[in-house]
């Protein structure tokens, strides 16, 4: 999906492998397309687990796309959701998109997650989530905020 996002025009790709070997490979696919492309994007490829890159994330900025593609019986998705939704991980107007079994869709944290899509295809589910952006306060009648401009 990395390589995929850099054609498609994506300056900055960060790809989280927890298997050494793997991560090697992802990164000469991704560095090779990187140099294809005019102007060529950032790539790190780095090997660890989500979680504990998460746990350390000292990224200067969210991610405007993450692409979160777990082993499906590895019990990780409740935890990495939380993960990305208390930490700032992913811009407020970003988009998670999350792969999963279809025969077993991810629980959501509904205080935290919207989903804006999904799809199926074939044996895999695509969770298209976005962020909760409004945060309601006890009592809220949905009205709109008061206007300060006595000429609106």
């Amino acid at each position: 999906m990395g390589c995929e996002a850099i054609q498609r025009g994506a300056r900055e790709v960060v790809a989280i492998e927890k298997d050494r070997r793997t991560a090697v490979i992802a990164k000469k696919n991704l560095l090779a397309t990187a140099l294809s492309q005019r102007p060529s994007a950032t790539v790190d490829v780095v090997s660890s687990s989500v979680e504990s890159w998460l746990g350390f994330n000292q990224h200067p900025h969210p991610f405007d796309l993450i692409y979160f593609d777990p082993p499906y019986g590895a019990g990780m998705y409740t935890r990495v959701l939380e993960q990305i939704s208390t930490q700032r991980v992913l811009h407020p107007m970003g988009l998670l998109i999350c792969e999963h079994s279809k025969d077993c869709r991810p629980d959501l944290d509904e205080g935290s997650w919207t989903i804006h899509d999904h799809r199926d295809y074939g044996k895999t589910g695509l969770l298209f989530l976005e962020l909760n952006r409004r945060e309601r306060c006890p009592g809220d009648t949905d009205s709109k905020q008061p206007q300060t401009n006595p000429e609106v």
